[in-house]
């Protein structure tokens, strides 16, 4: 076996097996040395000034941390994770829901992997407030530990949609619109979002913005057929950008377009902010949903009223029955006794 090395300022203490050394009594005392006979060849002896103190080197690097490999943390509404790869350190930043927003790999493997963070948080740090990346982050947030496969398990989930679903939410929406969607100058919703998107890359082009666009969709009431007279057309657009989305929404209808006469309000959502499409036409769906019903229920308030006019010219009264907004057959009349 190779003799055990010594390193730092400490005598070579694996020469004999003990060493005369003076109590404070001024007795000479026998001192009794470590067992090095276990260690490994590539082991290496720390000596920190006293015997009780010696480490094996690897497990001195342990006690520091420097045999980290992963971390995650949170950070205001984001997520980090970096670990240890071949070159340097892999690192990933996601958003609230789990999914990769940036990331990218630091190629410094000299340095440790906390090192590493800290250089990348501080990058993070001095993006603009509220960019795509930052999110909410501010000078002052401390990184927050949390557990790394637990983080990695919810990312992997979040991405879990297969695409063809994905694909299958967007087409449904947009079929159901092609069912009920009142033309505009003889546009169906295909014909006006083909035409939204080259007034959205025709904007984007001019004002010369990094973003490309992922799709667009009609929304709002007239997706559904419930638009009123003066009803503005709806249509969300989907970008890949860093961009905020007031200044995109600032950008895209700065010159107002319109089709048919009817004006058209464009929504830009982006990934990191709102959600993609897949993610926000079932918010739209819903909320339409709730619409149609107080619509539905508005027209039987009126059905209602209109009854009660009509029936006090022949001096009766009309009382709807307790479940006449869902069904306004159900009611009765009562023969009034203030008719001359």
């Amino acid at each position: 076996m190779a003799d055990a090395k010594t390193v730092g300022k400490g005598r070579n203490r694996a020469g004999s097996a003990q060493e005369e050394a003076q109590d404070t009594s001024g007795h000479d005392v026998q001192k009794s040395e470590p067992a090095f006979e276990d260690l490994d060849d590539e082991d290496e002896i720390i000596d920190l000034g006293e015997e009780k103190d010696q480490v094996p080197a690897q497990m001195k690097k342990s006690l520091k941390g420097e045999q980290e490999t992963e971390l995650a943390f949170r950070i205001a509404d984001r997520f980090i994770s970096i670990q240890e790869v071949d070159g340097g350190y892999d690192y990933s930043v996601m958003g609230v829901d789990y999914k990769e927003i940036d990331g990218g790999v630091y190629d410094n493997p000299d340095v440790s992997i906390r090192e590493a963070l800290d250089v990348i948080l501080t990058d993070l740090k001095e993006n603009p407030f509220d960019n795509g990346t930052r999110g909410n982050i501010r000078h002052n947030d401390e990184l927050i530990p949390i557990d790394y496969d637990g983080l990695m398990e919810k990312v992997e989930a979040a991405n879990r949609i297969e695409p063809q679903e994905q694909g299958n939410v967007v087409e449904n929406f947009k079929a159901k619109t092609n069912e009920l969607f009142h033309e505009i100058s003889e546009m169906n919703p295909a014909e006006i979002e083909e035409t939204v998107k080259c007034h959205v890359q025709a904007q984007l082009d001019e004002s010369g913005m990094d973003a490309e666009i992922v799709d667009v969709a009609v929304v709002g009431s007239r997706c559904r057929g419930l638009e009123q007279e003066g009803s503005d057309l709806d249509v969300v657009a989907e970008l890949s950008t860093n961009e905020r989305e007031d200044i995109l929404f600032d950008t895209l209808n700065g010159d107002v377009l319109h089709i048919g006469g009817v004006k058209v309000d464009i929504n830009p959502i982006t990934a990191q902010r709102t959600g993609t499409l897949e993610t926000y036409l079932p918010q739209v769906e819903d909320y339409l949903e709730g619409v149609r019903e107080a619509r539905e229920k508005e027209a039987v308030f009126i059905s209602i009223r209109r009854e009660q006019r009509h029936l006090r010219m022949w001096g009766l009264t009309f009382y709807p029955g307790k479940h006449s907004l869902n069904n306004p057959s159900v009611f009765c009349i009562i023969k009034s006794d203030n008719r001359e």
